[in-house]
C-alpha cells in the first residue's frame, strides 16, 4: 500500500470514529482538551493563538476560543485564500460570520489577515486540527495541505523574524494512533492537547522543507 493509499484508509477510519461520538460527549471531551491546552507554558508566553472554528464532526473549539479571549490573548482563525490559509483576528462580531461550504464560520473578505512577517516576529501558539495524530507528532489532515504549507512557511518566518511558533495538535484522545504515514512535506506538531492530557513531542521533530506546490497531504 502506498503512502497516499494508507492516508486515505486512515482518514476513513478517523472519520468513522468521529461520527460515532455523541454530541454531549463531544462537548465534555472538548472542554477537557481545552483545559489541557491552557496548561501549556507556551500559552502564557504567546502573543497570538491561532485557533480554528470547528466544522461539524470536528472537536469543538468554542470553549478553547472563549478561554483564550477571556485571558486576553489575541486569537486568529483561518480563512482559505486560494491554495493556502491565512489567519484573521477575531472581533466581537465573529459569532455572526457566515459559514463556508464545509460549515465553518469564515472571516469576511473585508477583514485583513495577519501577515507572515507579523507572525514571524511574534510568539505564536497554534491549535492545529487534524483527523488523527501519532506520538511522533505526525498529523493527518483532510488532504489539502493547508496546515502543512502554513507551518512550513511560518516556521521559517519565525526563524528569520525573531519570533517563535509552537504547534499543538488539538484533538480527542481517541484520535491518537500508533503511527501515521508521513513524508518530508508533512509538518509535525510539537505537542498534543487531548481530553486525557498533554503529550510533548521530542525536540527536533519540527521540519521546514521548501514548500512544494504538489503538497496535498
Amino acid at each position: 500500500m502506498s503512502a497516499n493509499e494508507a492516508k486515505v484508509a486512515a482518514r476513513k477510519r478517523a472519520r468513522a470514529a468521529l461520527r460515532s461520538l455523541e454530541a454531549d460527549r463531544a462537548v465534555e471531551l472538548s472542554r477537557l482538551a481545552a483545559a489541557t491546552f491552557l496548561e501549556l507554558p507556551e500559552f502564557e508566553d504567546a502573543d497570538t493563538v491561532l485557533a480554528f472554528l470547528s466544522m461539524p464532526g470536528e472537536i469543538r473549539t468554542d470553549a478553547l476560543v472563549d478561554a483564550c479571549l477571556r485571558r486576553g490573548k489575541r486569537v486568529a482563525v483561518p480563512r482559505i485564500e486560494g491554495e493556502d490559509i491565512a489567519f484573521v483576528v477575531l472581533d466581537e462580531d465573529f459569532g455572526s460570520w457566515k459559514s463556508d461550504g464545509m460549515g465553518i464560520p469564515e472571516p469576511p473578505a473585508s477583514r485583513a489577515a495577519l501577515s507572515v512577517d507579523e507572525l514571524g516576529a511574534s510568539r505564536v501558539l497554534v491549535a492545529a486540527p487534524g483527523l488523527a495524530f501519532d506520538r511522533s507528532g505526525n498529523r493527518l489532515g483532510r488532504g489539502k495541505g493547508y496546515y502543512d504549507r502554513f507551518l512550513a512557511l511560518s516556521r521559517r518566518a519565525s526563524a528569520s523574524g525573531g519570533g517563535s511558533l509552537f504547534a499543538c495538535g488539538f484533538c480527542y484522545s481517541f484520535q491518537l494512533v500508533e503511527t501515521l504515514p508521513a513524508d518530508d512535506r508533512d509538518m509535525p506538531v510539537d505537542a498534543l492537547a487531548t481530553d486525557s492530557g498533554m503529550i510533548r513531542i521530542a525536540a527536533g521533530r519540527s521540519r521546514t522543507p521548501p514548500l512544494s506546490p504538489g503538497n496535498r497531504t
